[in-house]
């Protein structure tokens, strides 16, 4: 079995669709060990605990622990002394590898020729609605919010390189010195092109459905509850969407091969060090 830094490129790619499932499943004690795996597996095994600062100092210590208190700044406590966290560049202790990406200690789920870094973001919508209250004689608008937890995920090219989003632009230059990872790579591209031909198609079609359901009902029979022509808008409409669905999770889907290009990456970096 090849290994992406300790971890198989297999648990890389399970701890993607776990970090999505995590969204909806946070007791999860699956989901939660194999993120506890990764973390651990990706820390820097030859080295302890400690503490790099921004200018290049390190500091070495038994326990390394970020506190974020309700009132001040947040800090590293190393060995009971305090390190103000904008100063941190990385930091290790016995849960993870932390990376300070824009103001934000990010743990490493993934080590080797391109690290992986995860954090956790919340989108909000609200949705307002207005109903008239007879006792009252007013109206009352009622406004709910609805917040969802979802991953992003950053990359970079060894410990000395610049942190990037995890986009496929960014990670296609990363792996392309490495045909294997690159191939991944070229997966994914060749995919993306149908998904989003298809994304047109099904657009085209929704759209042509329902304009054709509002000339048919023009033209329909006023007698007639349905014409022909309606049922055939509606089949149309229905058949796009139920097609951009499954388009939409062929996209996501594909989003597999850039985890795999990462572990194929990973995998050869390693061994050429060797």
């Amino acid at each position: 079995m090849r290994l992406a830094s300790c971890a198989s490129k297999g648990t890389l790619i399970k701890l993607a669709y776990s970090s999505l499932i995590i969204v909806f499943v946070t007791s999860s004690c699956k989901v939660r060990n194999v993120m506890e795996e990764n973390l651990y597996t990706s820390r820097d095994k030859e080295k302890g605990n400690f503490v790099k600062l921004k200018d290049s100092t390190v500091i070495v210590g038994d326990e390394v622990k970020m506190r974020y208190p309700f009132l001040g700044q947040s800090f590293v406590e190393v060995n009971k002394d305090r390190v103000k966290l904008k100063e941190v560049d990385v930091l290790q202790n016995s849960t993870a590898y932390y990376k300070n990406v824009n103001g934000t200690m990010m743990p490493r789920i993934a080590k080797g020729g391109i690290n992986v870094y995860l954090t956790y973001r919340k989108y909000s919508n609200s949705n307002s609605t207005t109903s008239y209250n007879a006792v009252t004689n007013t109206n009352v608008t009622t406004t709910t919010t609805y917040t969802t937890t979802y991953p992003v995920y950053f990359i970079q090219k060894t410990d000395s390189g610049k942190v990037k989003p995890f986009e496929p632009k960014y990670l296609d230059a990363m792996v392309g010195d490495y045909q294997p990872a690159k191939e991944y790579m070229d997966i994914f591209y060749q995919k993306r092109k149908v998904t989003r031909m298809w994304t047109w198609i099904n657009a085209g079609v929704i759209t042509g459905g329902v304009a054709y359901f509002f000339i048919s009902k023009g033209n329909a029979n006023s007698t007639a509850k349905f014409s022909t022509g309606e049922y055939v808008a509606s089949g149309a409409v229905l058949g796009g969407l139920v097609s951009g669905l499954i388009n939409m999770m062929r996209r996501g889907n594909n989003y597999k091969n850039l985890f795999e290009a990462i572990s194929e990456y990973n995998y050869g970096y390693n061994r050429r060090k060797k």
